[in-house]
């Protein structure tokens, strides 16, 4: 396992700007959770945080 010494290793290392699908993947589930979060507001039961 490398340990990164800066920011920009770190950034450098993870970025999926080199991959557009997998780029894409990361958009269509970040957006499919938000909706499920936004959903989870109004409807009673859906799996939410509690705090």
């Amino acid at each position: 396992m490398k340990i990164f010494e800066t920011v920009d290793e770190i950034v450098d290392h993870y970025f999926s700007h080199s991959n557009p699908l997998k780029s894409k993947i990361y958009v269509a589930l970040g957006s499919f959770f938000v909706v499920f979060a936004i959903i989870g507001i109004w409807i009673p039961g859906w799996p939410t945080v509690s705090w």
